[in-house]
């Protein structure tokens, strides 16, 4: 008897949630998410888009909204606001082109389209149906979505009542206008809910920001609602992101490069005119347009994952030039040359490339320059031309309106970079660079910023590298030395001193700048003051050097320095000894 009585009791309950499950299948909404591996402590990532799935005989309505917050202490990197708008008095009971995942709904093919899997046939619309404005707000956790009337206030769109009907709608998902051939996703202008510029990768992406110290969870969890409570939502609370590790990078060197050279100031007529002046391109890879003997050929950008392999998606690099360490123009300008990228598993092999393989096309990248309020504005198409021979005369022109040839940013379309799954180099072939002569002068220093984005949300690696300085400098013979050979600079580093003497024998105080090359690739400098009839003298280890070049530690390899005096026939000594041993060498200089 006991056994029967449970046996109807189970079965009620089971009947109330069949009861249940039926009174909310009509708004059911199923979620499908992808999660993304997000970099740790990340100030902007991605993380996944996702599908709704309305359950039959639901019913869209104008005024309808769905919000999504994201984990306690996680907010967007990136603005978003799109709409996946429909015709406006069409009808949405419209057959689903399944190659492209649309439902076409319009009469004329410039009007906009859903975003559509399926659609039954006994769909059925009123007031020209609805359509999606998607928008969220850098710093903020919470994406919104508004069902919107197509042609009015009183607007629906029912999902068929069979059995199979469904309606699967994908968002943010980063497809774009491009995707298909027709238009469907579009971002908003500055009039607000006017949506008539197609939306890009970016524009149609969840980039997240997870740096908050108040985030402590290994994954990022979207929480779903709805107006009203309107939609039961399965599940309610899915994962859209997690976790991985940080990831490390830094500029590496070709071990056996010369000094970054310097550019050839070229000849200024006094008009200006353009055939008589000489002004060259100079490329920091190719070393062509740098005086002579002062570049090597293999001089590259190279940047170094410490963290194994890049990760197979797709990148931006952006390149920003620097005079003097100053953003803006300032009389260097990029050519239209294309940016080169080319993956390797060592440094080695990567500073005995040939060439590096187009980044794209670079009809797609895009140019910036700094406009007088000091924000960045984009100039299409490239810049000047890139040979720039017997042509001066970079002119400033309106960015809206006419090519702009003073773009000193420009960043690439999205790229897989060449990059094989096994490699940890990445070699960035600059475009040749352009200067105008009235703007740059003898010593002017040009660096570039390279960071490496990986598309279409999260900087990875931002790094400065000298690419050369204005002037040939011609030094005449008696103002140089070489000390060829010191063991090794710090004084810990083996059981040797090494000690230098440099000697003024004019009547006029003078400096010395001494630049000192290592073995391992690395380099520093330092200028001491040398007076009238005297000499300098000290221990190399006593001497604060500046790290100008490598990624390693000055002082613990062997190294030969070079001396340049502002006095003439300038002399002296090196000396190195093992005090225990009482082995030691000295040896003169050469000049």
């Amino acid at each position: 008897m006991k056994i029967k009585n449970i046996f109807i009791m189970i079965a009620a309950v089971v009947s109330v949630f069949a009861l249940t499950g039926a009174a909310f299948a009509v708004n059911t909404v199923g979620i499908n998410v992808t999660s993304e591996p997000i970099r740790a402590d990340a100030v902007c990532d991605k993380a996944g888009g996702f599908t709704l799935t309305f359950d039959k005989s639901t019913t869209l309505v104008h005024g309808d909204q769905i919000t999504l917050d994201l984990t306690y202490g996680v907010t967007l990197c990136r603005d978003i606001d799109i709409a996946l708008a429909a015709n406006t008095g069409a009808t949405l009971s419209a057959t689903v082109d399944t190659t492209q995942g649309w439902l076409n709904t319009q009469t004329n093919t410039s009007a906009p389209v859903y975003i559509v899997e399926d659609l039954d046939a006994d769909a059925a619309s009123t007031g020209g149906g609805v359509y999606f404005h998607i928008y969220g707000t850098d710093g903020s956790p919470r994406i919104t979505i508004d069902v919107i009337g197509g042609g009015s206030e009183t607007a629906t769109l029912t999902v068929g009542a069979d059995a199979g009907d469904k309606l699967i709608m994908t968002f943010l998902g980063q497809r774009t206008n491009d995707d298909f051939a027709v238009d469907g996703i579009y971002t908003d202008t500055t009039t607000a809910n006017t949506f008539n510029v197609a939306a890009t990768v970016a524009d149609n992406t969840i980039c997240i920001d997870v740096s908050d110290p108040v985030f402590t969870q290994t994954v990022v969890n979207e929480n779903f609602d709805s107006k009203g409570d309107k939609f039961t939502f399965v599940p309610s609370n899915p994962q859209v992101a997690h976790l991985g590790p940080s990831l490390n990078y830094q500029l590496t060197a070709c071990a056996k490069d010369i000094d970054v050279g310097n550019i050839i100031l070229g000849t200024k007529s006094s008009t200006q005119a353009g055939v008589t002046e000489d002004c060259v391109a100079f490329d920091f890879e190719s070393g062509a347009g740098y005086c002579a003997n002062t570049h090597g050929t293999n001089n590259m950008l190279l940047i170094e994952s410490l963290s194994g392999a890049f990760e197979s998606v797709n990148y931006q690099i952006q390149l920003e030039i620097l005079v003097n360490g100053t953003t803006g123009y300032h009389g260097v300008a990029w050519t239209n040359q294309d940016v080169g990228a080319d993956g390797f598993n060592d440094s080695t092999a990567a500073c005995g490339a040939g060439a590096a393989v187009a980044v794209g096309a670079q009809a797609n990248y895009t140019y910036y320059r700094y406009n007088t309020s000091g924000q960045l504005v984009a100039v299409t198409p490239a810049t000047v031309e890139a040979a720039h021979a017997n042509q001066c005369d970079i002119a400033p022109v309106a960015p809206a309106t006419t090519p702009n040839a003073q773009a000193t940013v420009l960043l690439t379309e999205a790229s897989d970079l060449d990059l094989a799954v096994t490699n940890d180099i990445l070699w960035v072939d600059m475009p040749a660079l352009n200067y105008d002569l009235d703007d740059v002068d003898e010593g002017d220093v040009v660096s570039v910023v390279a960071t490496l984005i990986k598309a279409p949300c999260g900087v990875l690696f931002e790094g400065e590298i000298e690419v050369g300085t204005f002037g040939c400098y011609v030094s005449p013979p008696a103002y140089n030395l070489i000390f060829p050979y010191f063991t090794e600079m710090d004084a810990d580093a083996d059981v040797f001193w090494d000690g230098i003497a440099i000697v003024n024998m004019t009547s006029a105080d003078g400096t010395a700048t001494l630049s000192i090359f290592e073995q391992d690739g690395d380099r520093g400098t330092v200028t001491v003051s040398v007076e009238a009839y005297s000499m300098y003298v000290d221990l190399l280890s006593n001497m604060t050097i500046a790290q100008t070049f490598g990624t390693g530690t000055l002082g613990d390899s062997r190294v030969y320095i070079r001396v340049v005096t502002t006095f003439i026939n300038p002399d002296g000594f090196a000396m190195l000894s093992n005090s225990a041993t009482g082995e030691s060498l000295g040896y003169l200089p050469r000049q």
